[in-house]
C-alpha cells in the first residue's frame, strides 16, 4: 500500500514538472509574440509618420554581435509638423557587406514597412569604401534609384578619425619635444630624388649618428603600440613598423641608399638648374659613376658606420629610459640573423 502511494506521488510531481515545462514554454511564445505585435505596431506607426513627412533620410551602420556575426542598424531620420525626429526602424543581419548588399537590405527593409525608396534623399555612412564608393559603393546604388540623393560622411566618424590623429601627432610632438627643427618629417615624392634623401637623413641622418630621429621614431611606435587609445589595426601596423626600423638589414639598407644619394642629390639638382653646361653635367655624371663604383666595393665601411650608429643609438636609447625612467621594450639587432643551411638528404 506505501508502494503505491509512494508510485502515485511520484507521478503526480512529475505531472507538475511537466505542466509547468509546457507552461514555461507557452509563456516565453506568448512573451515572444507579444514583443513582436508591439514592434510592429510601433513600425506601423513610425511608418505613417514617415509617409506623411513625404522624404527622409538614412543613417546606417554595422557592427558585429557576440556571435561574430555583422549586424546593421537603420536609422530614419525625417521632419513632421512636431518637429525633427530620429527612429531607429531596423536591426538586421548582414550577410553581404558590399555596397550593393547593404542596397539591398535597406530596399528590403524599407519595403517591409511600406516606404519608398525613392523619396530617400539624403544618407549618412562611415567613411569605408563600401559605403561612398563611386562605382559600386553603397551610396552610389542608392543614387541610382533615388537621383539627386545626397551623401553626407558621418560626423561622428569624421571626430574619431581627427582625434586619433591629432592623439598620434601628440605621441610624436612628445617624443621630439627636445628638437624642435626636426620635428616634422619629410614627405617622400614620386620623381624627386632630393625628397627620398632629405626624407631618410631626417631618421637616419648621415653626418651625426645622434642627429637623426630614429630613436624618437621608435619610442614614437612602442607608444601607439603599446596604447589602448588605438584601435587594434593601428597598432599591429605600428608594431610592424617598429620591428622592422630595428632589423640590421633595414639600417644596413638605410645606410646604403644615404651613400647613394650623397653622391646622386647633387648631380640631380644641377641637372635641374636652368641654363646648366653640358660640358660639366658630363664630367659630374663621370664623377658620379666612378665614386658609385667604389662605395659598391666598401662593404666593411658600410657596416662599420651602420655599427657606429647602433652604438650610438642605443647610448641615447638608454639615456631616455633613465631620464624618464621607463621600461621600452626595444631591441636593436646588431648583426644580421644567421640562416640555417639545409641539408640535402641523400638517397
Amino acid at each position: 500500500m506505501n508502494n503505491i502511494i509512494k508510485k502515485s506521488q511520484v507521478s503526480h510531481n512529475s505531472g507538475n514538472k511537466t505542466r509547468g515545462g509546457l507552461l514555461t514554454l507557452i509563456s516565453k511564445t506568448t512573451v515572444n509574440q507579444i514583443i513582436e505585435c508591439i514592434s510592429d505596431l510601433i513600425k506601423k506607426c513610425i511608418a505613417s509618420q514617415i509617409v506623411e513627412a513625404g522624404m527622409f533620410s538614412v543613417e546606417l551602420d554595422t557592427t558585429q554581435d557576440v556571435a561574430v556575426k555583422d549586424q546593421c542598424a537603420i536609422v530614419i531620420r525625417y521632419v513632421n509638423s512636431n518637429g525633427i525626429h530620429e527612429k531607429l526602424i531596423a536591426v538586421v543581419n548582414c550577410i553581404d557587406s558590399s555596397g550593393k548588399g547593404i542596397f539591398k537590405l535597406l530596399s528590403n527593409v524599407l519595403t517591409n514597412n511600406n516606404l519608398k525608396i525613392e523619396y530617400c534623399i539624403a544618407n549618412a555612412t562611415d567613411g569605408a569604401a563600401s559605403m561612398q564608393g563611386i562605382y559600386n559603393g553603397f551610396s552610389k546604388w542608392l543614387s541610382d534609384e533615388s537621383p539627386g540623393n545626397v551623401h553626407v560622411w558621418c560626423y561622428s566618424h569624421i571626430l574619431n578619425l581627427v582625434l586619433s590623429d591629432i592623439t598620434r601627432l601628440d605621441v610624436w610632438s612628445k617624443a621630439t619635444r627636445s628638437d624642435v627643427k626636426h620635428r616634422k618629417l619629410q614627405l617622400i615624392g614620386e620623381t624627386r630624388w632630393w625628397a627620398k634623401e632629405e626624407a631618410l637623413s631626417k631618421i637616419f641622418d648621415s653626418i651625426k649618428s645622434t642627429d637623426g630621429l630614429y630613436i624618437e621614431l621608435l619610442i614614437s611606435l612602442y607608444e601607439i603600440e603599446t596604447s589602448e587609445h588605438f584601435s587594434i589595426e593601428i597598432r599591429s601596423k605600428a608594431k610592424n613598423f617598429k620591428e622592422s626600423m630595428l632589423k640590421y638589414s633595414t639600417l644596413l639598407t638605410a645606410f646604403m641608399y644615404l651613400r647613394i644619394y650623397k653622391i646622386t642629390s647633387p648631380l640631380s639638382k644641377y641637372l635641374q638648374t636652368n641654363g646648366m653646361d653640358l660640358h660639366k653635367s658630363q664630367q659630374l655624371v663621370n664623377i658620379a659613376h666612378k665614386e658609385l663604383q667604389h662605395i659598391q666595393r666598401d662593404v666593411k665601411g658600410l657596416k662599420k658606420q651602420v655599427d657606429a650608429f647602433i652604438i650610438n643609438a642605443n647610448n641615447k636609447l638608454e639615456s631616455f629610459i633613465d631620464e624618464n625612467e621607463e621600461e621600452l621594450d626595444i631591441t636593436i639587432e646588431t648583426e644580421l640573423p644567421k640562416l640555417r643551411l639545409r641539408k640535402k638528404k641523400s638517397f
